[in-house]
């Protein structure tokens, strides 16, 4: 019964940390995509190169990755917690 308590505990924790961790990550893709959308302004105005571009693409690229992955790691835990919440069938 502890056991299962602590692992429920457990899990709460790590969402909370998930949580925190995908607002931020998600802050941090918003930032990224203004930033791709002002860089291909700039090109289109002849002010930026289209280096500048494809490097603002990548990293909006790379952001919205890390973001999926987290979000993947968040339903990870949310299902672990259900699980241990719910509990281990047994058969009689």
């Amino acid at each position: 019964m502890l056991t299962a308590l602590q692992e429920v505990e457990d899990n709460l924790v790590l969402a909370d940390q998930l949580r925190q961790e995908a607002e931020w990550q998600q802050q941090a893709l918003q930032a990224a995509r203004r930033n791709r959308e002002i860089t291909l302004d700039q090109y289109r105005a002849g002010t930026a190169s289209y280096l500048a571009v494809v490097t603002a693409q990548t990293a909006a690229y790379t952001s919205e990755s890390s973001w999926l992955a987290l979000r993947n790691r968040q339903l990870a835990a949310v299902n672990q917690l259900l699980k241990n919440i719910a509990g281990r069938w047994q058969p009689v």
